[in-house]
């Protein structure tokens, strides 16, 4: 007689790896060359950017020289890599280093030398909901960071810098 066929046992259905982001950064309107907002625009993809990569080093020279402390490259990591995006202080964005990118960016000129960004946050096409500014989720609300223009060149302020 002949040996029956193994039975499969595992109902796990295998997945396909989502593709990458297809830009790490996509404004609401394109900025004007040059311009305030669109400095402003290129460090967020700067640092979004960084995180795809695991470049912390790069992620701590996007962060304002004026802060009282620079987050450390063991803090960056552990928050972007162990714990994708979550921070036990400002909230519930939960995102894969790799799928992280953000999306209708709006900037808007404070007083100077200040700036806010507002955008969602997505990982890889999932919206991953919104934050307020202190990070908080809020249905519909998005993120919101702002940056300080320092001899001419533009940095993130706050968290996570």
């Amino acid at each position: 007689t002949a040996t029956p066929a193994p039975v499969a046992t595992s109902t796990s259905v295998p997945t396909a790896t989502p593709e990458p982001p297809a830009a790490p950064m996509t404004p609401a309107t394109p900025p004007e060359p040059g311009s305030d907002e669109g400095q402003i625009m290129a460090v967020l993809e700067k640092q979004v950017g960084v995180v795809n990569a695991a470049d912390f080093v790069a992620f701590q020279k996007t962060c304002t020289p004026t802060a009282k402390k620079l987050p450390t490259i063991a803090y960056l990591k552990y928050l972007f890599e162990d714990n994708r995006g979550v921070t036990d202080q400002f909230g519930l964005i939960n995102f894969s280093p790799q799928g992280y990118n953000v999306r209708n960016i709006e900037v808007t000129l404070l007083r100077a030398p200040f700036a806010q960004a507002r955008f969602d946050v997505y990982d890889y096409d999932r919206h991953m909901g919104a934050a307020s500014m202190n990070w908080s989720v809020t249905e519909g609300e998005p993120v919101t960071r702002t940056f300080e223009k320092v001899d001419g060149q533009w940095y993130s302020e706050v968290a996570p810098c």
